[in-house]
């Protein structure tokens, strides 16, 4: 399941959760530390790791 990072707008707390992309879509997120549900998704850069191809 990805991680996804948000930031709280009412207490200023940045946190990372795990969610389906399903659990994504609904409303239901909230911040750890003041319960809110005013936050806002943050981009991040990802990391990929493939294996090594031989042709």
């Amino acid at each position: 399941m990805p991680t996804y990072d948000f930031h709280c707008s009412s207490c200023g707390k940045d946190f990372s959760t795990i969610l389906s992309i399903a659990a994504r879509g609904e409303d239901a997120i909230v911040c750890p530390a003041c319960g809110s549900k005013n936050v806002e998704q943050q981009f991040t850069s990802v990391s990929v790791k493939t294996g090594k191809k031989t042709w």
